[in-house]
């Protein structure tokens, strides 16, 4: 997803390289917690708690590259899935460009069922899209 907003670049990218937000735009995260650093950068770990049908799913999340005020990307694998997110923001007159892109797949022989969790991700990633539009009071480009 692409989105043009009228945040500068720096707050743009600290609003975003700050995992804690998550929660506060994406309405199938229920709640963020930093587990190692103080803030976001290198290294910074976070356990983000997601609705998961009938279960919550926590997943920790790992900075594994921190470019400010222009990349970040955080990776989170459990014994059943991999999930990298990936933010790009670029400076775009006042304010700013920010791309966001998440890949989950499925580990092991449970590949196979990928495409439908794809379908599932898509309708989750739709409801995360329009808080994160709104937060940042962008519009899709």
């Amino acid at each position: 997803m692409k989105l043009q907003t009228p945040m500068a670049v720096t707050s743009a990218f600290d609003y975003m390289a700050d995992l804690n937000h998550f929660a506060d735009w994406d309405p199938g995260v229920k709640s963020v917690r930093q587990v190692e650093g103080t803030s976001p950068g290198p290294g910074s770990r976070y356990e983000v708690t997601i609705a998961a049908g009938r279960r919550d799913l926590t997943l920790t999340y790992v900075t594994t590259l921190y470019d400010p005020p222009s990349r970040i990307v955080v990776r989170a694998e459990s014994g059943l899935l991999v999930s990298e997110d990936r933010i790009t923001v670029t400076a775009e007159g006042p304010g700013s460009t920010v791309e966001y892109d998440a890949n989950l797949a499925l580990k092991r022989g449970l590949s196979v069922f990928d495409p439908l969790l794809g379908v599932v991700f898509r309708k989750v990633a739709g409801r995360a899209a329009s808080g994160l539009l709104a937060r940042l009071d962008a519009t899709r480009v």
